[in-house]
């Protein structure tokens, strides 16, 4: 395992473990989700599991296609390009420290048109 795999994973379990300590998360709710540095992959919590329980090994790794590349469980619904995965893609195609582009304009209006349903539920 590369260390941009093991620090991601550990990001991801970080991540977990806060949402429940400071009760953002009920049940298995939602995901967390990091990028591999340096890398084309992400991993991402899998389904349907309880945060306060997972280890390093339950973690699933997925490719920007958004195809699962390791783990043994099923990832987390929103890595089917309904959240996390457009993001991603949002800013693995960016340019670092540019001015605004098409690209990030767009990943603001996908980012903001998300909050504003969120916000109606």
């Amino acid at each position: 395992m590369s260390e941009a795999l093991k620090q991601a994973k550990q990001e991801v379990l970080k991540g977990c473990r806060l949402t429940c300590e400071k009760n953002f998360t009920v049940g298995t709710a939602g995901n967390i989700s990091a990028r591999v540095l340096g890398e084309d992959r992400f991993v991402i919590t899998p389904t349907s599991m309880d945060y306060n329980l997972l280890t390093e090994e339950d973690l699933v790794v997925i490719d920007m296609d958004g195809n699962v590349v390791e783990g043994k469980w099923k990832p987390s619904i929103e890595h089917n390009g309904r959240t996390s995965m457009p993001l991603f893609m949002c800013i693995r195609r960016m340019p670092p420290l540019t001015p605004p582009s098409k690209e990030l304009r767009k990943c603001w209006r996908w980012i903001l048109k998300r909050l504003t349903t969120w916000a109606e539920i």
